[in-house]
């Protein structure tokens, strides 16, 4: 990475993809010409060597990937929820129907 960014371009990997970005902190337009050219220049080889790791990659592992980040989430929507669905059932205690249909949510969502 850090020889891309030497270069005035950068590659940031993110869970789900990689990005590119011209490294500098102004505008690109802001630079000169030459400056802009050189750029554009090394974001086009960066392009061919990402294109190239993409191939190289285990087949399925975006979708792995995404299945374990869909996994993780709902974990954690579940463990948010349960909170609050076991705050309502003490604040409604009295009212059964309300204590069930929680009970319902909570179970639906599992």
């Amino acid at each position: 990475m850090r020889r891309f960014t030497a270069k005035g371009a950068a590659l940031v990997r993110t869970l789900m993809n990689i990005s590119r970005f011209p490294a500098a902190r102004s505008s690109p337009q802001a630079l000169p010409e030459n400056k802009q050219e050189e750029i554009r220049n090394t974001v086009g080889e960066l392009e061919k060597k990402l294109e190239d790791i993409v191939r190289r990659s285990p087949p399925g592992w975006r979708k792995q990937v995404a299945e374990k980040l869909h996994e993780l989430n709902s974990r954690r929507d579940r463990l948010a929820a349960t909170h609050l669905i076991d705050a309502l059932k003490q604040s409604h205690a009295l009212r059964r129907e309300i204590v069930d249909w929680l009970d319902k949510v909570r179970e639906d969502h599992r």
